[in-house]
């Protein structure tokens, strides 16, 4: 699907939604973004396939001012998320965003991804230690992470809480950190921040 029919795609659906009503267009937009994102993932795979050479940032609308940098799996939860780079908030309300700021997924340092609570991360309530969640590089390569532990803190703190995580680090090994509103069932622009810890898992699954 081109661009020009992905963006009338979304604006007709987008539309429809509205009629659902506030909650209802909020999930639906979460929903449909996923979709269009998907095929911009797919794109993003291709062009690294045929071509050899590394990736072109696909953007999935013309209007998006973000591309995908990765497709996420949780297994056991058999949750699946193209993730997007930047996590601004205009960013989260069409799926998780990778922190800028932080390592690249799989390399040195520490990769901070982040989601809303309510709509793309609400499968996290069900995370648990010792589960796996696999990251689908640009370049068609599996990484494998196992959760680690997880804590809540307060909003102001999440970067105590995450120490590198604000520049990529040569010296630290490779670290993943999902982070989402919390509860999970709790009052929208709550406080807490639950942070998810992983690692990566013994071996890694190359494609």
């Amino acid at each position: 699907m081109t661009l020009p029919k992905r963006a009338a795609a979304l604006i007709f659906l987008l539309v429809g939604a509205v009629s659902l009503g506030g909650g209802g267009y909020i999930q639906a937009k979460a929903w449909l973004a996923q979709i269009l994102l998907e095929q911009a993932w797919r794109d993003t795979l291709a062009a690294r396939t045929f071509s050899g050479e590394e990736a072109v940032a696909y953007k999935p609308w013309p209007w998006a001012d973000t591309y995908p940098v990765g497709l996420m799996e949780a297994p056991r939860l058999a949750a699946r998320w193209v993730v997007l780079e930047g996590a601004s908030g205009r960013n989260l309300a069409f799926g998780p965003a990778h922190m800028e700021a932080s390592a690249v997924v799989g390399e040195p340092g520490m990769a901070v991804v982040s989601g809303h609570r309510d709509t793309h991360f609400l499968a996290l309530r069900d995370l648990r230690e010792g589960d796996v969640v696999r990251w689908q590089t640009p370049a068609g390569q599996w990484l494998e992470f196992s959760v680690t532990g997880a804590q809540v803190v307060n909003a102001d703190e999440v970067m105590l809480a995450l120490p590198g995580a604000d520049s990529a680090s040569s010296t630290m090994p490779p670290r993943l950190v999902l982070t989402t509103c919390y509860p999970f069932d709790g009052p929208v622009g709550g406080p807490l921040r639950k942070l998810f810890y992983l690692e990566p898992a013994p071996q890694t699954v190359a494609l």
